[in-house]
């Protein structure tokens, strides 16, 4: 680990990176980037859709 607590990978000792993001992109709370879980729900429980 570097001095920041990272290591090799960039990832600290319970696995998440700089951003927060672990090694699948998800967050502590279980969100990607975009704020959805692995199931594609968002935290208001809506559905990841394509279309806008």
């Amino acid at each position: 680990y570097d001095k920041d607590g990272y290591d090799g990978n960039g990832y600290d000792e319970d696995g998440y990176d700089r951003n927060g993001y672990d090694r699948l992109g998800y967050d502590h709370l279980g969100y990607d980037q975009e704020g959805y879980d692995q199931e594609g729900y968002n935290k208001f429980k809506k559905r990841k859709t394509h279309s806008d």
